[in-house]
C-alpha cells in the first residue's frame, strides 16, 4: 500500500501561471494606458493644445486678462499698433468674422478705452473701418510728447472758440480730449471732477446752454449751473445736435435765439431716454 500524500506535498500552480492566463488584449490595453499616463506627465500641455486648437470662433479666443490674451491701456498709446497686430493674428487663427472682431477687440482694453472705441464708426459692423478710426484718433501730434495739463487747456480753449455743428464734430472733440485727459486722470494729475469740468469748458457756449436745458428737463435734480458728467453731456449733446440737424442745422438753431426753443425743447428732452 502506497503512503498517503500530505496536503503540503501537493504542488500548487505558480502565480506567474495565473497571470499568463490573462488575454493578450488586456495586457496590451494596460501597457497602452501606462504609456499614455507617462506622456501626460511628461507633456501636460500637449493634449491641452490639441483640444483648444479645435475650438474656433469667439469661444476659441483667450479670455480677457489671461496669459495668452492681448492687452491695451490708454496710458500706453505707443503700444497700439503691436496690440492690434497681436489681436488680428489671434482673430484670423480662430476664424472671426469682421463683426465678431469689432466686438472682441474692445474686450482686451481698459474700461475707459472700451467706452471710447465703442463710440467709433465701424463698431459692431466693420472691423476695417473701426481700426481706421482708432488709428486716426491717436494722431502723431497728440502722441509726440506725454500729455500735460497745459496741452489739455490749449485743446479746450481752441474747441470752445470753434464750432461744433453735428454729432461728428462732437465725437471729434471727444476723441481729442480723451486721448490727453485719460492719461492725466490715470496719473492722478487731475481728478474725475476736473476731467468733467475741462470737457464742459471745451464746448461752445450756445451748445452748453442747450445741453443744460436738456438735462434740466430730463432730471429734476439737475441744475443749469451744474457741470454734467462727460457721458451725460455727450448723450444730451448728440440728441440736441441731431434734433437741430433735422430742423436745418445747428447754425439755424442758434439764429432762433434762446427763447425760440421754449417749451418744445423741454418736451423733446423729457422724451430723450
Amino acid at each position: 500500500m502506497y503512503p498517503k500524500k500530505r496536503p503540503t506535498d501537493i504542488i500548487r500552480p505558480k502565480k506567474a501561471a495565473k497571470e499568463s492566463n490573462k488575454p493578450k488584449g488586456s495586457q496590451v490595453e494596460e501597457e497602452s494606458l501606462r504609456e499614455h499616463a507617462q506622456r501626460e506627465l511628461l507633456n501636460p500641455s500637449e493634449n491641452l493644445t490639441m483640444s483648444t486648437s479645435m475650438v474656433t470662433g469667439v469661444l476659441g479666443m483667450p479670455a480677457p486678462g489671461s496669459r495668452r490674451a492681448p492687452e491695451f491701456h490708454s496710458w500706453n498709446p505707443e503700444e497700439l499698433k503691436e496690440f492690434l497686430e497681436e489681436f488680428e493674428e489671434l482673430a484670423e487663427r480662430h476664424g472671426l468674422t469682421t463683426k465678431e472682431k469689432t466686438k472682441m477687440v474692445v474686450k482686451y482694453v481698459d474700461k475707459e478705452t472700451k467706452k471710447f472705441w465703442k463710440r467709433l464708426e465701424g463698431y459692431g459692423d466693420d472691423y476695417v473701418m473701426l481700426k481706421r478710426k482708432i488709428m486716426g484718433a491717436y494722431s502723431k501730434t497728440l502722441l509726440e510728447d506725454k500729455p500735460t495739463v497745459a496741452k489739455l487747456v490749449k485743446l479746450v480753449k481752441n474747441s470752445a472758440k470753434g464750432s461744433i455743428e453735428d454729432k461728428e464734430d462732437l465725437d471729434t472733440y471727444y476723441r481729442k480730449f480723451w486721448i490727453v485727459a485719460a492719461d492725466l486722470v490715470e496719473a492722478d494729475v487731475i481728478n474725475k471732477k476736473q476731467h468733467d469740468e475741462y470737457f464742459w469748458k471745451g464746448l461752445p457756449r450756445e451748445l452748453r446752454y442747450a445741453i443744460s436745458n436738456c438735462l434740466e428737463a430730463r432730471d429734476p435734480d439737475f441744475e443749469s449751473n451744474q457741470v454734467p458728467e462727460v457721458e451725460k453731456a455727450i448723450e444730451a449733446g448728440c440728441f440736441v445736435l441731431r434734433k437741430a440737424s433735422a430742423r436745418g442745422g445747428w447754425g439755424e438753431h442758434q439764429g432762433r435765439g434762446r427763447r425760440g426753443e421754449g417749451e418744445s425743447q423741454v418736451m423733446r428732452c423729457q422724451r430723450m431716454r
